[in-house]
């Protein structure tokens, strides 16, 4: 009983030195009708998507055959766990990941991601500019939480 004592006090100071560091940057709050139940979501990462001659840092030809089985599957939404490009910087990678997605989106998926190492690699500023231009409905908040539902 006494080790509880003294981790809730512990706890306390902990959250109210963590929290405030997350609230101060804006969170967006999303939300999804995935329509009639059930329905299908997808989880994915690591597509770190580049110039297809480029076999050393990604797998064009695995990477396309994935987007086209999820696309076929029709999901509500896909999950993005990060690493949607190789070079977050590049725009050139950013227009091969709009090239190599649109599977998905033309299926009638939204894309919801999280931002992964490589996609703020380089100057961070571009890189971030990149990826917020393909999701504004984040709001430029690099966390957000997604409502599928009541």
């Amino acid at each position: 009983m006494r080790i509880r004592r003294t981790f809730l006090p512990l706890f306390i100071v902990l959250s109210l030195g963590i929290f405030p560091a997350f609230a101060a940057e804006n969170h967006a709050s999303l939300t999804l009708d995935p329509g009639p139940l059930p329905f299908k979501f997808v989880a994915y990462g690591d597509m770190r998507m580049t110039d297809s001659s480029n076999r050393h840092d990604s797998d064009p030809v695995r990477r396309k055959a994935i987007i086209g089985a999820i696309a076929q599957q029709q999901p509500k939404f896909v999950l993005i766990s990060g690493d949607l490009v190789l070079n977050g910087s590049n725009s050139s990678d950013w227009a091969e990941y709009d090239k190599e997605i649109k599977p998905i989106t033309n299926a009638g998926a939204t894309i919801y991601p999280a931002l992964g190492n490589h996609d703020a690699h380089g100057d961070l500023d571009t890189a971030l500019n990149n990826y917020f231009q393909r999701f504004s409905q984040l709001d430029r908040s690099r966390y957000y939480s997604v409502k599928a539902g009541n």
